[in-house]
């Protein structure tokens, strides 16, 4: 079984989740009345919703972010509210590889006051992460801070927008420093404009691809994955 995920991309999905179906109640996104979501407010602070996995990655491709999470990561992003977060009930009678969901969630403010509940969602998660999730964090950031010392001096962090898309969390990356040595001078110092990471599959190839582009970030105005 899969070790659970807590880094910032699994935050970043359950958030997203949470905020998608707060939305959807409330009647808040464009274009989402036809999604068959059954939604009730029990109070302004308990939603009971019944649907299907297939609806809900339907519903994230009418929010405000691009793309749509996949049905893995939908699964994944409820399970992360329900044991990690714990403001998912979950109300079905059999679990195991069920896509119909009946669940209750549980708000911190009132269904009107979505910021108030973005900021404490980002508040408790980080708040409940193991410290082994932090200290991984804490590396790749540190990691991207050496990055940008290595600039020649007197040239200022470029602050890029980003689209990181479905890209996987590498929160819990280890090792392949020499490769990418490698490939932030490629990127970097030679400018190369196309690089193809070729291998057999499972050997971790887009985890690598994410790493470096997390690594690089700065050194672009944009970066789409």
């Amino acid at each position: 079984m899969a070790r659970p995920n807590y880094g910032p991309q699994a935050k970043k999905r359950a958030k997203r989740l949470f905020e998608a179906l707060i939305a959807f109640a409330n009647f808040d996104l464009a274009d989402a009345d036809a999604i068959p979501i059954r939604v009730n407010w029990q109070t302004d602070k308990r939603l009971v919703v019944q649907t299907k996995v297939r609806f809900l990655q339907e519903l994230t491709s009418k929010d405000r972010y691009e793309g749509a999470l996949t049905g893995e990561q939908i699964k994944e992003a409820l399970k992360r509210l329900e044991d990690f977060m714990e403001v998912l009930e979950d109300n079905r009678a059999a679990t195991q590889g069920a896509e119909d969901w009946h669940f209750t969630l549980n708000l911190w403010y009132r269904r009107q006051e979505m910021e108030a509940n973005l900021r404490q969602f980002e508040v408790e998660w980080e708040e409940r992460r193991p410290l082994k999730s932090k200290l991984a964090t804490k590396d790749e950031l540190q990691a991207d801070e050496a990055d940008v010392g290595a600039l020649p001096q007197g040239s200022p962090p470029q602050k890029s927008r980003q689209d990181w898309g479905e890209a996987l969390d590498v929160s819990t990356f280890y090792g392949r420093e020499d490769e990418l040595a490698q490939l932030r001078e490629w990127v970097i110092r030679d400018r190369c404009r196309l690089i193809t990471l070729v291998g057999m599959g499972g050997i971790g190839k887009t985890a690598l691809s994410v790493r470096l582009g997390e690594q690089v970030q700065n050194e672009f105005e944009v970066l789409v994955w």
